[in-house]
């Protein structure tokens, strides 16, 4: 599986633990690709989902965009 990260400004403190959320573009070996959003605590808890498009994918990141204050769209290779 190749992952490239497409999506991600992340992080806020609220009192004390820390969230990172953002969105990964994957391609696996068979050619298929898709877009996992996740949510990520410092303590190292991961929840994700799997969606085939970007819009879908930013529909719920849109969601925690307003509660973790978020920011701007970054490409990473």
């Amino acid at each position: 599986m190749i992952a490239k990260r497409i999506y991600t400004e992340n992080k806020k403190y609220k009192e004390f633990y820390e969230t990172c959320v953002g969105i990964d573009y994957v391609q696996w070996d068979d050619g298929s690709d898709g877009y996992i959003y996740f949510e990520e605590s410092i303590c190292g808890n991961r929840a994700e989902a799997f969606y085939k498009t970007l819009e879908d994918a930013l529909v719920e990141y849109d969601g925690a965009d307003a509660f973790f204050e978020i920011g701007k769209l970054n490409e990473y290779d």
